[in-house]
């Protein structure tokens, strides 16, 4: 099952989300958004799957370096490391075509709830890798992703999310607890 979820993960992210970030089309933010909210939801549906003693079926570090690969596939890496791809992320190389009206792609950042769902991906991530280590506060890597996304939305001239917005973007990756 493992080696099955990561395979479909991994292709995802070099056909589909990689393919989106060498073209920087504005017109395909919403397709790569909806990528980026599957593979995550993917990844966090199937840590919380339970394979008997063997624990998860995707350990959060599996999780952890996936989504990781998402949100930088999104705004570029945090920190230079051998395995990233190469580009500055998807947001990035559609500014590169529309340097002229750098206005139009903040418009629809905002439109399309970018800031939200980019803190509800890394809260998410954060959340998962603190639970899996037992970290009752969160460390320096955790708080270096947290702060980089904030850093981001701010150099994209949005607002920052409120709490609300954010946990609402998170229903898509930890949805309302079912009846049983």
């Amino acid at each position: 099952m493992r080696a099955a979820v990561l395979e479909f993960v991994e292709r995802h992210q070099s056909d589909k989300l990689f393919r989106h970030v060498r073209r920087g089309n504005l017109n395909g933010l919403p397709n790569f958004l909806d990528i980026f909210r599957t593979l995550n939801g993917l990844l966090f549906t199937y840590h919380s799957r339970v394979m008997g003693k063997a624990g998860p079926v995707l350990p959060f570090g599996f999780v952890t370096r996936h989504v990781m690969t998402n949100i930088e596939s999104l705004i570029g890496p945090f920190e230079p490391r051998e395995d990233a791809f190469d580009g500055t992320g998807f947001v990035s190389a559609v500014y590169s075509n529309f340097a002229g009206d750098k206005a139009l792609v903040r418009d629809r950042l905002k439109e399309e709830r970018v800031p939200q769902m980019l803190c509800a991906a890394v809260e998410a991530m954060v959340a998962v890798r603190a639970k899996a280590r037992k970290m009752t506060t969160l460390d320096d890597w955790a708080q270096r992703r947290l702060a980089g996304v904030a850093g981001w939305i701010a150099a994209q001239g949005q607002r920052e999310p409120s709490r609300e917005e954010v946990e609402t973007a998170g229903l898509e990756y930890f949805p309302a607890k079912k009846a049983a």
